[in-house]
């Protein structure tokens, strides 16, 4: 149980990551400031520890890896072939598998 408790653990950073990282994005293209849309997520529903933390990272440009990638990547791929054996589809979890 706590395996699978780390897997979902990793599941949802790693799906926040990419949120996070695709509405600073779009932000930034829509013309908007990135550091103002974050704090005005900050302030509702779309509040986060992900949001705040590798938020402020990404605006800032800083990219210190904080945990070894190839864990992250045995996490994620333990994730899914849990999910295989249960037959549960996870097709986000399986995309940011491929893109980290």
């Amino acid at each position: 149980m706590v395996k699978r408790a780390k897997s979902l653990t990793k599941l949802l950073v790693a799906l926040n990551i990419e949120a996070v990282a695709e509405a600073l994005l779009f932000a930034s293209k829509s013309g908007a400031d990135p550091a103002r849309v974050r704090e005005a997520l900050m302030g509702g529903f779309a509040s986060s520890r992900v949001l705040e933390v590798h938020g402020e990272r990404m605006i800032k440009g800083t990219f210190e890896p904080g945990f070894r990638i190839s864990l992250h990547q045995k996490d994620l791929n333990l994730a899914l072939e849990n999910a295989r054996l249960l037959n549960t589809p996870l097709p986000n979890t399986g995309y940011d598998a491929t893109i980290i």
